[in-house]
Formats: C-alpha cells, structure tokens, sequence
C-alpha cells in the first residue's frame, strides 16, 4: 500500500514486521465493502466502495463469469442472498451504484450468465419500469 494518498497517516499494517499483509482491494480506502471486494474477487480489479464490476471511472470490466462465457464454458452464480446484492452481482453486473437493484438485475437477464440462484425475485418481477 505503499504510496497511497488515501490518509496523511501511513496504514498500520504497512508497519508489521511481515510483508504478507493483504495489500487490500480498494481504491478510494482502506475499509472494504462488499461492492468493491466482490469486483475485486470477480474482476481482479480495485474500485471505490459502493461500485460493481467497474473501474473508479465507471467504465465497465470483466469478470471471470464473462470471460468465461465468451470462451465457450457454461457459467453460474449462487447466493444465499439476493442475487442482486453486491458480491453475487459482481461477477455479472456493472453499475456504479451497487443499490441500483433493478438496473443489476437487467445485466442478469441481458448478460452473460447461464444460471443464478439466490433471492431476490421482486428485483426481477416487481419492476418499478
């Protein structure tokens, strides 16, 4: 984490005697939350907090899901939460609000991905438009 200008204040963990510490998977701070950690997981790549399977500019990036797709192999999620929720939508949704629940549940039905399970049904039959 070394040059980041998140805080004046140097990050803890920097100061441990191992270097094995997770160098985290955020861009705009030190604390995760689960629409910037699942695009890290699914994308491989940092964003800012409240986003999935953007860049911090928005811009859309891939997803192992996608990837996976477009190399011909069948693809899934399963949640025990809605599937709509940040860290299951991370690996098929793109949008810089991860609450934006109708817009995520759109890219499920528009995307790339074969099979999803989980809750979430009013996001994808109770549609406001």
């Amino acid at each position: 984490m070394a040059g980041m200008t998140i805080s004046s204040q140097p990050f803890n963990l920097e100061k441990f005697p191992t270097p094995d510490y997770p160098k985290h998977i955020l861009a705009d701070s030190y604390i995760t939350d689960s629409g910037a950690g699942g695009t890290a997981i699914a994308c491989g790549v940092k964003t800012n907090n409240g986003m999935i399977g953007v860049a911090p500019d928005s811009t859309a990036v891939s997803s192992i899901t996608e990837i996976a797709h477009k190399n011909g192999l069948a693809t899934g999620v399963v949640s025990t939460s809605a599937i709509t929720h940040a860290t299951p939508a991370s690996f098929v949704a793109h949008n810089s609000d991860r609450d934006n629940y109708e817009e995520i549940a759109e890219d499920f039905l528009n995307g790339t991905i074969d099979v999803f399970i989980g809750g979430g049904e009013d996001h994808f039959r109770k549609r406001k438009r």
